[in-house]
């Protein structure tokens, strides 16, 4: 005779703010056991339908994500259901014009023949690493974290205690997370903190603010690359580095942008010649580019070498691995450099590769010859 057992106190949670209130320490089966007081909690949690607190009846939930209903034997969260903000050319106008940064615009003779190069990929601006508490090492990407990062790109810079006769910000791609909480081709979701609305406007202020401060700074031209044919977030990009293009070229005169569209573009300064990229475009790789190249990868950049007459002490760049990997042996037309992501790693990469180091680099060059110094800043 089979004894069946009572699993009535066995329950399935996908909400995890609801185990969290229940005491409840999250499980990935999300299938809990619970006691006869969090079995009565779930049920307030789950089965609230007619009591309602007077407190909401004027509560505008316009821009509210979640609430708590609290009253006497009753203790409800409630998650509104929103939809995905927005983002027009009004919204855009609109941010832009209520924007109070001033700068002096000023230019300095400087007796230098070095540039100083900083590299930025994967800054990845609202993007959620620690989706309902529930990734493996408690990362947090926030506006506070960004901030303080950005003010270290500024710093590392000032205590070189060198001057430079150009600055050049590169930015490798997926600098914001992705459109409507999705990838550029659609299809993979993503765990996001902020809005599309919202990541326009962190990433510009974000950028608007380090080239001005560095113009400010250091008084000499600033000039902006930006790679934004990548796989996260191609188009949101493009979006905020145009109204970036326009906003602070207008501002200071002495702030260059150039936004590259295609898969690979690239630049010369002094004898260097540095091809920029993400690595995984918007719309035809099916893998990206690896890391460690392989003889498809290393063809696919000495045809583009080729192709368009580069010359000169030519370097690959590249980001959307999130590992820094600099060779200088597979190609002999080329050296290629993989660089570390500026944001920690997300909830998908820490489960399927473990934690990973971010930062950025700085690589001085000079008029008189071909040497690179190369320096990587973790966080």
């Amino acid at each position: 005779m089979k004894v069946k057992r009572d699993r009535s106190n066995v329950k399935r949670i996908s909400n995890n703010e609801i185990a969290l209130e229940l005491g409840l320490e999250l499980k990935q089966s999300r299938r809990y056991t619970l006691n006869k007081e969090q079995l009565k909690g779930f049920q307030e949690l789950t089965h609230y339908t007619a009591r309602k607190s007077s407190e909401l009846d004027n509560a505008d939930f316009s821009t509210t994500t979640h609430y708590w209903i609290k009253e006497k034997g009753l203790s409800r969260f409630v998650k509104v259901n929103q939809e995905e903000t927005a983002l027009n050319i009004n919204d855009i106008t609109t941010f832009i014009s209520k924007l109070n940064i001033t700068t002096k615009n000023n230019l300095k003779a400087v007796k230098s023949n070095k540039t100083i190069r900083i590299i930025l990929t994967d800054i990845h601006v609202g993007m959620q690493p620690n989706e309902n508490h529930y990734s493996l090492y408690n990362y947090t990407w926030d506006l506070h974290e960004l901030e303080k990062r950005r003010k270290q790109i500024i710093q590392s810079v000032v205590d070189l205690n060198q001057e430079f006769e150009e600055i050049h910000v590169i930015d490798l791609g997926d600098f914001t997370d992705g459109f409507n909480a999705e990838t550029t081709r659609g299809g993979h979701k993503l765990p996001q903190n902020l809005t599309n609305r919202e990541q326009f406007e962190v990433a510009f202020e974000f950028k608007a603010s380090l080239l001005l401060e560095l113009q400010e700074l250091f008084k000499v031209k600033v000039k902006s690359y930006n790679a934004v044919n990548c796989n996260h977030s191609a188009d949101l990009d493009y979006i905020v580095n145009s109204s970036l293009k326009t906003y602070v070229e207008k501002l200071n005169s002495n702030i260059k942008v150039t936004n590259i569209e295609s898969f690979i573009g690239h630049y010369k300064h002094y004898n260097h010649t540095f091809a920029i990229l993400h690595g995984k475009d918007e719309k035809h790789l099916k893998f990206g580019l690896k890391p460690k190249l392989d003889d498809k990868g290393k063809t696919l950049l000495e045809d583009y070498v080729r192709q368009n007459d580069l010359n000169g002490c030519i370097t690959i760049e590249k980001g959307d691995s999130h590992v820094q990997l600099i060779d200088e042996c597979t190609s002999k037309v080329f050296n290629y450099n993989n660089y570390l992501a500026f944001s920690p790693p997300s909830g998908w990469v820490q489960h399927n590769f473990g934690s990973s180091k971010s930062g950025f680099n700085l690589m001085i060059i000079n008029s008189e010859n071909n040497d690179k110094q190369l320096i990587t800043k973790y966080f």
